[in-house]
């Protein structure tokens, strides 16, 4: 069941939205270890998906005929939720899972997982957005440090050098140019994301 549509009115405009898929599956008591590796391995189809925003497990309930677990899945829109839905890999997952639940999927309320905690393993996108970032913030004043610390006739000590180097990098890159690099990057992602939408 999907709880929120990826498109919304805005002010009259309808912009993006994330759009979680949520269901509950029932198992036996003795099987509940089986039912949360299948539900761990549903949640890792869909970290290999773009725009996947982070996964939760929920235990509900537990009751003498079965255990309840409920599962959400949340991408950055609903195209990219579509995508992960239609894949094979999702279909095999759900398969296998049919010899370990019982019954079908059920609705979730949405108070359900309005409290909960979800999983935001890095996924590709955030980590190559990262390495980016660090990359441009270090390399320009990494490339001054060197420069400066080059001139003249007597090299510095390797370990003199590398607590300078640090000393002076460190903060620059924290305080001044991962931030201001940041900031470039997300305006740009905001206005690639713009065009696309519209």
């Amino acid at each position: 069941m999907r709880i929120l549509l990826g498109r919304e009115l805005w002010e009259g405009v309808a912009v993006e939205v994330p759009a979680t898929m949520a269901m509950v599956r029932r198992t036996t008591p003795e099987r509940l270890g089986e039912l949360d590796d299948w539900a761990r391995d549903l949640c890792a189809t869909a970290e290999r998906f773009p725009g996947h925003r982070g996964h939760t497990i929920v235990p509900l309930r537990t009751e003498e005929a079965g255990v309840h677990v409920a599962i959400g899945v949340r991408f950055a829109t609903a195209a990219d939720l579509a995508a992960w839905e239609a894949s094979p890999e999702r279909a095999r997952v759900l398969l296998a899972g049919e010899a370990i639940t019982e019954g079908t999927p059920e609705p979730v309320p949405l108070e359900v997982l309005s409290d909960v905690s979800w999983g935001t393993a890095p996924h590709r996108d955030s980590r190559l957005r990262a390495v980016a970032v660090v990359w441009v913030a270090l390399h320009p004043p990494i490339l001054l440090l060197n420069l400066a610390l080059d001139r003249g006739e007597h090299p510095w000590p390797v370990a003199v050098r590398t607590l300078l180097t640090t000393l002076l990098l460190v903060p620059v890159v924290v305080l001044v140019t991962a931030p201001a690099v940041g900031r470039v990057f997300t305006a740009v992602s905001r206005a690639l994301s713009r065009r696309h939408a519209g």
